[in-house]
């Protein structure tokens, strides 16, 4: 119905003003008011997830294989602070999806300082993680698995 065709133009204007590449707010490089925003972005993107369908029109696997990607972007970049803090949000609302685990130890790793030392890239991870954690236990199930 008309519900979900708003949905839909929401999850379209969501993806250009959020995800786009290189524009986008989530990947903008800057200070600690991008940050805030990078914050309130991820946000965005766990409720329109939370809120939409699991059919063929579902943007959920989409972004996650795009902010997956993004997460391999070069220590300290913005594309992997705003991909973690969307990935925690994204699992937050669904943290039963197939690959919730292997996307929760990628972001995890940003956490090893071999991997990242960017203060801007670890605090977007620990955010991230730790509001995931309020609301499920997959954080800790991951950190619980043999390495």
């Amino acid at each position: 119905g008309t519900g979900s065709l708003l949905l839909q133009a929401v999850v379209a204007r969501a993806e250009l003003v959020l995800l786009a590449d290189g524009s986008g707010m989530l990947f903008r490089e800057g200070g600690l008011a991008v940050a805030r925003v990078r914050r309130l972005a991820a946000r965005v993107i766990g409720a329109l997830c939370e809120r939409a369908s699991d059919g063929n029109g579902s943007p959920v696997e989409r972004w996650l294989d795009l902010l997956s990607k993004a997460l391999e972007a070069p220590p300290g970049s913005a594309r992997r602070a705003g991909s973690a803090l969307a990935i925690c949000e994204m699992l937050r609302s669904r943290p039963s999806l197939s690959q919730a685990r292997g996307l929760c130890q990628k972001v995890l790793n940003l956490l090893r300082t071999d991997v990242e030392s960017d203060p801007l890239v670890v605090t977007a991870a620990c955010d991230g993680l730790r509001r995931l954690s309020e609301r499920c236990s997959l954080v800790w199930e991951v950190l619980q698995e043999p390495i």
